[in-house]
């Protein structure tokens, strides 16, 4: 199988903590509204990661437009040993039944880039892409390509998230992605963009216009033919569908 190859790709994707018992304040449902409207404006699907699948923001979306991807985030401590893959696989299990309960299907998992995931339970329960929650101190805005993992998983970096932690950092930070977004149009790998929901809670007019202007960039590459935007849920077929598109070449035969 030829190495897996995007280009001309933008995912965006919602990290949504909170609504558990214990965890951090429940999703603002005013706040989700407000980003749900400006992706319905510019016709940009998104993946929204969740740490609980019964909030109002995770039934909000489930009659939004256009259609949304609804992830897992998840929020358990990180596994570093292998002998804690059992106890993962059954927490992993009673989370799709809950998101089944709620005519949820899962392909996209969000999880602590520090601690181990058992790829086997993950291919069983139906997920097929895996990324990673912010870290702390993540910084700068980079092109990816999907990863091959085991079970047929793929595994998908993320270029930056938005906003960035620092106010003072953010018009840079801005600058640098329509950049990194202008680059990849031009047929430059793919780019990951994760919108921090908890941040936009408490950010001001002026990141709400800056994240507009991703948009509106987006769109405007869109029109040109020269960028598609998708969800994590779509990397699969798209990733499929670009390496059948490549032509085979037999090791037998002589490059020019």
């Amino acid at each position: 199988m030829a190495k897996p190859k995007l280009s001309q790709v933008v995912v965006f994707g919602v990290d949504v903590r909170g609504g558990g018992a214990g965890a951090s304040a429940a999703p603002d449902v005013a706040t989700a509204r407000k980003l749900a409207s400006l992706l319905q404006r510019y016709q940009v699907s998104a993946t929204w990661a969740f740490e609980r699948f019964d909030t109002p923001v995770a039934q909000l979306l489930a009659s939004s437009s256009p259609k949304h991807e609804i992830a897992l985030l998840w929020n358990e401590t990180p596994a570093t040993r292998s002998a804690d893959a059992f106890q993962i696989a059954g927490q992993l299990r009673d989370r799709v039944a809950q998101a089944q309960q709620l005519d949820i299907s899962l392909q996209s998992i969000a999880a602590d880039p520090r601690g181990m995931l058992p790829y086997h339970s993950l291919a069983r329960y139906g997920f097929r892409s895996v990324r990673a929650t912010r870290a702390a101190g993540s910084s700068g805005i980079r092109s990816i390509q999907p990863q091959s993992l085991r079970h047929g998983l793929w595994g998908v970096p993320v270029s930056c998230f938005w906003p960035h932690t620092s106010r003072l950092m953010q018009a840079f930070s801005l600058r640098a992605l329509l950049n990194q977004q202008r680059l990849v149009s031009q047929g430059r790998d793919a780019l990951h963009v994760v919108v921090d929901f908890e941040l936009m809670q408490t950010s001001g007019t002026g990141c709400w216009q800056q994240l507009e202007r991703v948009f509106q960039q987006t769109v405007q590459l869109r029109s040109e033919g020269k960028l598609r935007s998708c969800r994590l849920a779509d990397i699969d077929l798209l990733v499929r569908a670009e390496t059948s598109a490549q032509p085979a070449r037999s090791i037998l035969r002589r490059t020019a």
